[in-house]
């Protein structure tokens, strides 16, 4: 199984505790010390497509429908997006199932 197998098999989850808002005509996310971070709608519907149930490979499907991209681009896209996400603690990723392959 090759790392993008895996990234597509994943299912991220958002971490308990933290919560989007609408700022303006972007988004936060926000915990109880406050906002934390700022988004952008993308990456706003990608953070609530991380429900620990939605596969990535199912997001990217809905993403190609959506937004009327190719499949590998929207791989990349979400692969970016989930990845950052990731790296910031507000997506929670199984060992092994990383799309950056550093194993988050």
């Amino acid at each position: 199984m090759t790392k993008v197998d895996r990234f597509l098999e994943a299912r991220p989850r958002r971490p308990s505790g933290l919560h989007l808002a609408r700022r303006g005509h972007g988004f936060v996310l926000a915990d109880e010390g406050g906002d934390r971070c700022r988004m952008n709608e993308t990456a706003a519907a990608v953070w609530e497509l991380c429900d620990g149930e939605t596969t990535v490979a199912e997001m990217v499907g809905a993403v190609c429908l959506a937004c009327n991209v190719d499949r590998a681009d929207a791989v990349e896209d979400l692969r970016r997006v989930v990845v950052a996400l990731a790296s910031e603690g507000f997506v929670e990723w199984r060992v092994g199932a990383a799309a950056g392959g550093d194993g988050r």
